[in-house]
């Protein structure tokens, strides 16, 4: 599947597009993901755009993060595991060590310590990961409902919101240990 064409504008071959991510040393840089057709990136502020599929076996990618430390180093979660490039987006190999529940729906990194990185699953809650996505511990007690769509970590690293399908918005002030409802 390569770059399409619509009008004088070569882009994405269209879809779904899940999610878009800029990159912050460079805002000319956008990513996106399409529903089933991989991950895309334009380094022209979306008039052009490649794809960036290298080593990518699971083309539904679900969320994107970049590492706030280095833009070059990425993280994909897709429909059955999450992927990691450390050449930004031109290679990516899977680090799912320990992750149960496959279905990665989001992503969030520690801006203070990026080695912490916590994945949304569809079912099996939140994952955590200290040593930058080489291996995955469930980080769930509390949650009513397992099913986890946006991550957030607060200005404190420990503190981490989790919006859960039909059971609302949960937070952890301890990394992860345990969760408690955060509801209005």
């Amino acid at each position: 599947m390569g770059a399409s064409t619509v009008g004088d504008v070569a882009g994405p071959p269209g879809g779904w597009a899940i999610t878009i991510v800029i990159r912050p040393d460079n805002p000319a840089v956008v990513y996106t993901a399409l529903h089933g057709g991989g991950i895309f990136m334009s380094s022209d502020s979306g008039r052009h755009w490649s794809e960036m599929n290298n080593g990518l076996s699971e083309r539904t990618v679900v969320t994107l993060l970049i590492d706030p430390s280095d833009s070059k180093v990425m993280y994909a979660g897709t429909e059955s595991g999450i992927y990691k490039s450390t050449s930004g987006g031109d290679d990516w190999k899977e680090v799912s060590a320990g992750l149960v529940c496959r279905n990665v729906w989001s992503l969030a990194a520690d801006r203070k310590d990026p080695h912490r990185i916590y994945a949304g699953t569809s079912g099996g809650g939140v994952y955590r990961s200290d040593d930058a996505g080489q291996n995955w511990k469930q980080v769930s007690t509390g949650l009513a409902n397992p099913a986890v769509w946006p991550l957030l970590i607060g200005s404190n690293p420990d503190e981490v919101y989790a919006g859960t399908i039909g059971g609302g918005v949960f937070r952890t002030r301890n990394g992860g240990a345990s969760w408690q409802a955060a509801n209005v």
